[in-house]
């Protein structure tokens, strides 16, 4: 099979609007699928996570005063947190509330969208959520003697140390789903292959799923990050479908002249 010489732009269009040109693709090294697939992966975690937090950051004039000007003045000491009225907000889809009315945060009480993201303060312990999966930490267990805003404010070079970091464990997260859901296309795929009795094994209609799999993916990312929880879960669902069609229109592109059947 002779190979392929694609560039990263190319391979994205292709992608999205022609797979009667997934036979091009399959021409490719493996190394461009997976240079490919990790670069689309990782503009897409910027643009879900990274951008909205950033621009959130900046509008306010920066952590400093946010944390300072914007955050009430709170404090924590004598194994308890305190807080001058309750503070609720959203960054890049990252719930953060804190309410010392409460004693602890039940996350089977938060709003759906909440309970996949959010750091839920309350007067006894602190819960973070990431990806679903939530820790508690009660006060008393850290050896914190006093606590306060600009406690919080001298820490602003480790706060944005922690802010990529979880950015990153999010494209972690992200690349390991597309894989997945790759995987799954790819024994479809190979079924259909089979019915149409097109010789393609299944490492390589997998690499086509990678490749079908963008423009839901892209449509998602988009929707996640201008709708709420129902759009994202619309869109999540038409990106299925999307993607096996563009799938489907993939392989038969291996079969003859692929202006024949698309």
């Amino acid at each position: 099979m002779a190979e392929e010489k694609i560039k990263i732009l190319e391979q994205f269009y292709y992608a999205m609007f022609k797979p009667k040109l997934y036979n091009k693709l399959s021409k490719l090294k493996v190394v461009n699928v997976i240079i490919y697939t990790i670069m689309l992966l990782m503009f897409t975690t910027i643009i879900r996570f990274g951008m909205p937090a950033g621009a959130w950051i900046a509008s306010r004039g920066g952590l400093t005063s946010v944390i300072v000007d914007k955050v009430p003045a709170f404090v924590i000491e004598n194994n308890e947190f305190q807080i001058e009225k309750p503070f609720n907000a959203v960054i890049a889809g990252f719930a953060i509330k804190a309410d010392s009315s409460i004693d602890r945060y039940d996350i089977g009480e938060l709003p759906a969208e909440e309970q996949m993201a959010a750091v839920c303060i309350g007067k006894d312990s602190i819960i973070v959520i990431a990806s679903g999966m939530g820790m508690e930490t009660k006060w008393s267990d850290m050896a914190v003697t006093r606590f306060d805003n600009q406690s919080l404010a001298n820490l602003i070079p480790y706060i944005y140390v922690y802010i990529a970091i979880e950015i990153f464990l999010m494209f972690i997260i992200l690349l390991m789903r597309y894989l997945v859901i790759g995987l799954i296309f790819a024994f479809i795929g190979l079924n259909f292959s089979k019915m149409l009795k097109i010789d393609l094994s299944y490492w390589k209609i997998f690499e086509l799923a990678l490749y079908a799999q963008t423009l839901g993916h892209v449509a998602s990312t988009i929707a996640a990050v201008i709708g709420g929880i129902e759009v994202n879960m619309i869109m999540s669902f038409a990106s299925v479908l999307i993607t096996a069609f563009i799938l489907n229109g993939g392989i038969l592109a291996h079969k003859g002249d692929a202006s024949a059947y698309l």
